[in-house]
């Protein structure tokens, strides 16, 4: 084996321990709680099985912006005798770090622009812990669900009459700031995430936007990217016949009517009516009339009429191959077909 072949498969070895070692460590820091972790503490030895209520712990919660934590000197009375015959790190010296402080957890932790008031909550309005700490109070570790999510505190505000303007409760949130999200060139692929979101409460409009009052604003000013003149003069039409949802996010349902009353469709001409014509229904539906004048207010004479498609005679029954394996090219009206295709 020469020398390069050696070299490329040290390479591969070092790369490939370095990937366990990083798989290994991660699975610890994502499984396990770091040591001096408050998410070690289990609430429902305290709570459900010693009787003892919040605000034994956290004394601070009706006075005070912070709930306020445990401090060794709380716990000695009971865990000077219970910890006297457990290994050191099954105690609750775990929990406090070299200052005697309470290790909080980091599930715990508020954004830096989040302003929160336990006194606003717990003393002013009464809230019980429960209310947004749910089943804390019951679970042997803290896991992810003991951090309130920005929909919980919406949803009470929104149910207690309280506002829910973003300046409520973040220091740093206007109007005229805008989340991380929103990078330079985001607004050049706001669309797909407008329509159908991406489950991130960063993205999700209405938060701080007035869903139909504010993309009007905008978008009567400035057209969406895929809006050029070739496209509206050549593609929309496609588009419409694919998916009219997304043209109904915009423009209301009469638009397509009050465009096209002035101007035909481009492929409107002369021979559109044929037998081939078989989309009239996506825009000519529901009917307003069912009289020869609703698609024929162009035809001079009944001579000029559209005539029967190649290798239909006269005498055929024309709803024994139409209308069942596959649509009419047009609305039925309950008329003879030879009426008109003679």
């Amino acid at each position: 084996m020469d020398v390069l072949t050696r070299l490329r498969h040290s390479r591969v070895l070092v790369v490939g321990l370095a990937a366990s070692l990083l798989v290994t460590v991660t699975s610890c820091l994502v499984w396990e709680p770091m040591p001096g972790s408050s998410s070690r503490f289990d609430h429902y030895v305290h709570v459900v099985e010693r009787k003892l209520t919040c605000e034994f712990c956290h004394a601070t919660a009706e006075v005070a912006a912070g709930a306020g934590m445990p401090t060794p000197e709380l716990c000695a009375p009971c865990h000077d005798e219970l910890d006297a015959e457990r290994a050191p790190d099954d105690g609750i010296a775990m929990l406090f770090d070299e200052s005697h402080r309470f290790v909080r957890s980091p599930v715990a932790d508020l954004p830096d622009d989040v302003r929160f008031s336990h006194r606003a909550h717990v003393g002013a309005a009464g809230v019980a812990c429960d209310a947004c700490h749910g089943e804390t109070g019951r679970s042997h570790r803290l896991g992810a669900d003991a951090s309130v999510g920005k929909d919980a505190c919406m949803g009470c505000h929104a149910d207690s009459g309280f506002s829910n303007d973003c300046a409520a409760c973040h220091d740093r949130i206007d109007r005229n700031w805008a989340p991380p999200s929103h990078a330079p060139r985001w607004i050049e692929g706001h669309g797909p995430v407008v329509r159908f979101g991406d489950g991130s409460s960063s993205n999700r409009c209405e938060l701080c936007h007035k869903r139909e009052s504010d993309c009007q604003q905008c978008h009567q000013e400035t057209a969406p990217r895929d809006h050029t003149n070739h496209w509206r003069r050549r593609g929309h039409g496609l588009t419409v016949s694919l998916d009219r949802a997304r043209c109904d996010v915009c423009h209301r349902t009469d638009f397509c009517s009050r465009c096209h009353e002035v101007t035909e469709p481009m492929n409107h001409t002369a021979g559109f009516g044929g037998a081939t014509a078989r989309h009239c229904t996506q825009c000519h539906f529901p009917l307003q009339d069912n009289g020869c004048a609703t698609c024929h207010r162009s035809t001079p004479s009944h001579d000029l009429a559209t005539p029967l498609p190649p290798g239909h005679n006269a005498g055929a029954n024309c709803r024994q191959c139409h209308g069942l394996s596959e649509p009419l090219p047009h609305p039925d009206g309950g008329h003879l077909c030879i009426t008109c295709h003679r």
